[in-house]
């Protein structure tokens, strides 16, 4: 182990360069990631729709309540209540 101080320097410059390019590699794949799990919603879609489409066809079809309102905590009933109270009446 008789090292001299420039090999010592040149192993710890290789050492970082290679750490810093698995970092960035780390990096990409983490943004792969994020892109495969949108696109895998983009996929999701557009199977519900092609689903939609051939039930449509087949007159089979039918309306199920939009998935954002039951994220926002409204029932079937309450979301009703909504658009028939969107007049300005209140009620």
């Amino acid at each position: 182990l008789s090292s001299t101080q420039q090999e010592i320097q040149e192993e710890y410059y290789r050492s970082g360069r290679m750490m810093l390019q698995m970092a960035k590699a780390v990096g990409r794949l983490v943004l792969a990631g994020r892109e495969l799990t949108r696109l895998a919603g983009f996929t999701d879609r557009v199977d519900e729709l092609a689903t939609v489409l051939a039930e449509l066809q087949e007159d089979k079809y039918q309306r199920t309540l939009v998935r954002s309102s039951s994220r926002r905590g409204l029932t079937p009933s309450a979301s009703a209540d909504n658009l028939d109270n969107g007049n300005g009446n209140g009620g």
